[in-house]
Order: structure tokens, then C-alpha cells, then sequence
């Protein structure tokens, strides 16, 4: 900003004294709008936390059209189930994961039967969420709404599925594998009353985050990138949300990844020439190092001893650095956008690796 005023400013000046005085006078009014943009662009900031991208406005289910009376009688369906005394996790988990606390209501009433399904009831499971093994079980019930938020902040934030009829043509798709009877097209207006029920009113098809820290679609990349990070990104994003499953094929395009294979698909579908096997291990060991003050945006992030791999390794996890200090790669239940800030991931950190 203050390099754009400079430059304006000598411009002004090298004008003659004549239009100098009339310009001045324009310039204070530019000015004024200039630092009321500046103030602005400040908050947005200080909003995603140097995030790369900028956080959806106060206009979500979540901040504005919350209706607490509402929500809370309509939670007493989910009496005499799993989800009966979960109420206040499930708005924390939502509001943690910048999505509609009303949204994941509806759809956990509806995938669970109001919290008393067998997935819900024996796999810790209140939201029929699946992967290459079928339902996917959770050590607690809790564990199981977290899973939840995070699998909609991928659909509904990463990827803009923000109205009901999107989400439903990802999350419950008409005549997948598994709807042989086509009964998947109840989803969509199924979900739809549920939300109303919850929200207490006529309800809002927009279904985008209120605030969230994880927009990680629109991250944006500050500093250096390797000449194949674009592409190569491009196609990551193009797999957010699809599911961790050990030991992933790799024919054409999975539906699933595991991290070495995410970060090997990828790499070699953005045209890469790599010497590596998908194994992390490998792919350190056919890298150079390089130190997290001069990583690019497409080196190789590593991670140690983040699970036993029965083989002796240190190194057990990997993904790709996007810039602005987050990876994108296949960790926890899907492929996902994560902050190397965190906590967790710093305990592990093991470095950087570049491609020769």
C-alpha cells in the first residue's frame, strides 16, 4: 500500500503546478478511501490468521441465522440414541470447523435415524460415512462427529458444495454402487426439512462457512514455487475429500489415497519425473534436503514416527508443501489441506525434500 501512495504521489508531483493543486485535492479523497481499504484488508487478515485465503462474512447458518431455541427443541428427536447428550459438542465441532451446525444436524438425523442406527450405535458412526471398506468405525461417538465437521468443511468449504443440491450430488449421489434402488434421491429433500426443522424457520440454501480458518481451496501461495507446483496442485485439490485407505490403488484416478501415493499420483500426473516408490521412506530417501526457511511451494514435506510401519522407518508420513506453512496431502480419513502450525505435526516434522 504505502509503495502504491509513494509511486502515486510522485507522479502527482511531476505534474504541473497548475493541475499539482486540483490533483492534491482529488489525492486527500483517495486517501481516505485508500486507508478505510487498508483497514479492512488488515481484518481480513488477522481473520484466516495468514491463511492465504480469505474467510467467508458473517452471512452462514452458523453466525446468523442460528436460532438456539430452535435447534435445541429439535435435537429432543435424537432422545433415546447415541446423539441424545451430544448437542453442545456438535455446535463446537461445527463452529471448530467453520461449517452449519444446523447442516450437520440434518444430515446426522437423517444418516443415523435420529442417533439410533446400527452404524451409529456400533461404530461410532452418525453420519453413514464411508470408505473402499465400507462404513468407517470410530473410537467414540465424539470421534465420529469430528469426522463429520471435517468431512464437510472438505465438501462444503474446500470445494463449494454450499447448497443442499450440490452437497447431496457428492455426499449421497443418485445410482452410486451402493443405491441399487435409487432410494438416494430422498437425500436432498430429506436433509432440506430437517434443516428447516432445526433452524426453526424457512431456512437458507446457502450453506458456506461463518468464519473458519480451514478455506482451503482458495489457499494462496506466497514466496517461491517449483516451475510444476500449479499444475501439480491443481490436480491435489482436485482430490480433497476423498478418502485415506492404506495401501490405495493408483490406476487412473483413485477414489481413494493413501500419502505416499497421493503425493507419487500427483507428482506424476502434473508430468514429474520421479525416482521414488510410493513408500515415505523412499520418497525422503530420493530427495534433497532442504531447510523449512528456503522450501518452496511443491517440495516434499516429511513427518516422523506417526504410526509403527512394521518396516523400521523413521519417516512414515509425507505431502506436499503448498507455501504460507501448509501441505496438502492424504492424512487422517481423507485428502486434506493442513497447517504445519499445528501442534501435532510439529512433533513429527522430519524436514523437507526436493525433486532433482
Amino acid at each position: 500500500m504505502g509503495k502504491w501512495l509513494s509511486k502515486k504521489l510522485m507522479l502527482w508531483f511531476a505534474l504541473p503546478s497548475a493541475i499539482l493543486t486540483a490533483g492534491l485535492l482529488v489525492l486527500i479523497v483517495i486517501m481516505g478511501v485508500l486507508v478505510a481499504g487498508q483497514t479492512a484488508a488488515i481484518k481480513n487478515e488477522q481473520d484466516s490468521q495468514g491463511g492465504g485465503c480469505q474467510v467467508a462474512d458473517s452471512t452462514s447458518l452458523v453466525d446468523k441465522d442460528f436460532n438456539a431455541d430452535a435447534y435445541h427443541k429439535a435435537w429432543s428427536s435424537f432422545s433415546g440414541g447415541v446423539l441424545a447428550d451430544q448437542e453442545a459438542y456438535t455446535i463446537q465441532a461445527a463452529k471448530k470447523s467453520g461449517v452449519s451446525a444446523v447442516l450437520m444436524a440434518a444430515i446426522m438425523a437423517n444418516e443415523s435415524g435420529w442417533g439410533k442406527s446400527s452404524a451409529a450405535r456400533n461404530q461410532n458412526n452418525p453420519s453413514g460415512q464411508m470408505n473402499a471398506g465400507g462404513i468407517i468405525s470410530y473410537s467414540s461417538i465424539q470421534a465420529g462427529i469430528d469426522a463429520t465437521a471435517a468431512t464437510l468443511n472438505n465438501l462444503v468449504v474446500q470445494r463449494h458444495l454450499d447448497t443442499v443440491d450440490k452437497l447431496g450430488g457428492v455426499y449421497c449421489p443418485v445410482g452410486a454402487s451402493n443405491d441399487p434402488t435409487g432410494i438416494n434421491k430422498n437425500w436432498v429433500p430429506a436433509v432440506t426439512a430437517t434443516i428447516k426443522t432445526f433452524m426453526g424457520q424457512g431456512g437458507s440454501g446457502l450453506l458456506v462457512l461463518g468464519g473458519s480458518q480451514s478455506c482451503n481451496s482458495g489457499v494462496g501461495v506466497t514466496g517461491e514455487k517449483m516451475s510444476y507446483f500449479d499444475k501439480a496442485f491443481a490436480v491435489g485439490k482436485e482430490q480433497l475429500g476423498k478418502p485415506y485407505v492404506l495401501g490405495a490403488g493408483m490406476s487412473g484416478t483413485p477414489t481413494s489415497f493413501d500419502c505416499g501415493s497421493f503425493t507419487l499420483w500427483v507428482l506424476q500426473q502434473a508430468g514429474v519425473h520421479v525416482t521414488f516408490t510410493r513408500i515415505a521412506q523412499n520418497q525422503y530417501n530420493n530427495t534433497a534436503r532442504v531447510d523449512q526457511k528456503d522450501a518452496k511451494a511443491g517440495d516434499l514435506v516429511f513427518f516422523k514416527h506417526t504410526y509403527d510401519t512394521g518396516r523400521g522407518e523413521e519417516i512414515t508420513h509425507v505431502g506436499m508443501y503448498i507455501g504460507d506453512n501448509k501441505f496438502i496431502g492424504a492424512s487422517g480419513d481423507q485428502v486434506q489441506i493442513s497447517n504445519l502450525g499445528d501442534a501435532y505435526w510439529q512433533q513429527h516434522l522430519g524436514g523437507f525434500g526436493r525433486i532433482n
